[in-house]
C-alpha cells in the first residue's frame, strides 16, 4: 500500500474512533433518560453466588458532558499545530535577549493540548467510579475520552509518519 492509502485508511479509523466516542455518549444519555429511576444489575457476592442488585440511575448531569466537548477541543488543539517547525532551532530557553522560540511555543501548545487530553480521560474515569460504577452509562461517560483520544493519537500519528523528526530530551 501507498503511503497516501494510509494516510487516508487512517484518518478515516480516526474519523470512527471519534464518531463513536459520540455515538457511544448519547446511547448513555439517552439510557440515563428513559430508564426508570432503578435498573438490575447483577453483583457476584462474595460466596460466589450471583444476585440481581437495585441501583439508582441519576440524571445526566450538564458537567458530565465536559470530559467529550474538552476531548474534541483537544483532538482540535493537537492536530491544528505546525509539527515541521517543532524540531530545535538551538536558541537558548532561558537567553533574556532572545524571547522566546517559535518551536519552544510549539512544544507548550503540544504539551497543553496533551494535557487537556489526559485530563479528560481521568474526567471520565472519575465521573463513571463516583456516581454512576456497573451501569452502561457510566461506561459510557468513561469511553468516551478514551475513544477521543485515541482518535486524535491517530491523527497525530498518521500527520508523523512522513516526517523525519529527531527530538533531544537534554
Amino acid at each position: 500500500m501507498g503511503y497516501s492509502v494510509v494516510r487516508q485508511l487512517g484518518c478515516i479509523m480516526a474519523g470512527a474512533l471519534f464518531a463513536m466516542g459520540w455515538f457511544i455518549f448519547i446511547d448513555g444519555a439517552v439510557i440515563a433518560g428513559e430508564s426508570p429511576n432503578k435498573t438490575k444489575y447483577v453483583d457476584l457476592n462474595s460466596d460466589g453466588h450471583v444476585e440481581a442488585l437495585d441501583k439508582v440511575i441519576k440524571d445526566l448531569r450538564w458537567y458530565y458532558y465536559i470530559p467529550g466537548v474538552l476531548g474534541s477541543l483537544a483532538l482540535v488543539m493537537l492536530n491544528c499545530a505546525p509539527l515541521r517547525t517543532a524540531e530545535d532551532d538551538g536558541g537558548d530557553v532561558f537567553d533574556e535577549d532572545n524571547p522566546v522560540s517559535y518551536p519552544m511555543k510549539l512544544r507548550f501548545w503540544l504539551f497543553l493540548s496533551f494535557t487537556c487530553a489526559f485530563c479528560t480521560v481521568a474526567g471520565g474515569v472519575w465521573i463513571f467510579v463516583a456516581e454512576y460504577l456497573g451501569t452502561w452509562t457510566g461506561i459510557a461517560i468513561m469511553l468516551q475520552p478514551i475513544l477521543i483520544l485515541g482518535s486524535s493519537m491517530l491523527l497525530l500519528l498518521i500527520r508523523m509518519s512522513g516526517m523525519q523528526m529527531t527530538f533531544q530530551m537534554v
